[in-house]
């Protein structure tokens, strides 16, 4: 499956509507973020729109956070390279792999600390 070029954009725009009166979109009762949609009721057109367009902005918040390639640097941790790949890739997600620095170069130092060169290259933790 290839990745979507596009956002599932929805109801972007708050609006009332002129005829109801009420806002297009709207945060769903407690109860119902609680449990949900109850059966053979009627589901709000607010509450649909409010919930497909923040699906939308999580989807593009994450998808902007860190891209394939996207370079991270650690400062002397004093953890092993693999510890440090895990631990990247579980804090920011996707797999990243050591690329440069640390005690196997010398020239790779700020103030005296090891720096540890980290490279985003897939998406998902592999």
């Amino acid at each position: 499956m290839s990745r979507p070029e596009d956002y599932p954009f929805w109801a972007t725009n708050d609006i009332v509507d002129p005829v109801s009166g009420s806002n297009n979109k709207e945060l769903p009762s407690v109860e119902k973020q609680e449990i949900g949609q109850a059966a053979n009721k009627n589901t709000l057109r607010q509450d649909i729109n409010y919930l497909f367009n923040k699906i939308r902005e999580w989807i593009q918040f994450f998808d902007e956070q860190y891209q394939v390639d996207d370079v991270y640097f650690i400062v002397d941790s004093g953890q092993t390279v693999g510890t440090l790949e895990a631990a990247i890739s579980t804090q920011l997600g996707g797999t990243w792999e050591f690329i440069d620095g640390g005690a196997s170069d010398p020239t790779d130092t700020i103030a005296g600390q090891d720096v540890y060169v980290f490279k985003k290259t897939s998406e998902v933790n592999i």
